[in-house]
């Protein structure tokens, strides 16, 4: 972007009636309100390339007060993500972000360790045996009969 225009954008930026784009068009991360942005007031001298506007952009996950201060407004969402993906590990930001979010009640239709467990592949067997090989190890007749007899 030439000079000049960064200016222009700054003195178009930096006007009271300025507003953010509509909710429906930001990014997935503030439509579905993981995150908020709040404009800052208008800077004076917006001729000045340092004097661009500003926002703050806010968490809002329950009992995060986290902000991002002085952000640029049409920046990148991709801080606010890997954010996410470090700070709160018991959402899963991708998913939800492509549009596949995944259940999150205990009564979902997830698989148990022991189902997924008893699929058979390669892997699996590899580590079935593993599994054998220390309980016959340990001579506990009673969980490897337990164990052989639900894995049969």
């Amino acid at each position: 972007m030439s000079q000049q225009s960064s200016i222009n954008l700054n003195i178009l930026q930096n006007k009271e009636d300025f507003e953010l784009e509509p909710l429906s068009r930001q990014a997935p991360i503030f439509k579905l309100s993981y995150m908020k942005k709040t404009l800052d007031p208008p800077k004076a001298n917006p001729e000045d390339l340092n004097n661009y506007r500003t926002v703050t952009i806010s968490c809002l996950f329950k009992g995060y007060n986290k902000k991002f201060i002085k952000q640029r407004i049409g920046k990148s969402t991709s801080n606010y993500k890997s954010y996410y993906l470090n700070n709160h590990k018991s959402v899963n930001i991708d998913a939800i972000l492509k549009g596949n979010e995944l259940p999150t009640s205990q009564d979902s239709n997830q698989i148990s360790i022991t189902e997924s467990f008893s699929k058979a592949t390669s892997q699996t067997m590899k580590y079935r045996l593993y599994i054998l090989k220390y309980l016959d190890s340990y001579k506990s007749e009673s969980l490897f009969r337990n164990y052989y007899t639900f894995y049969k």
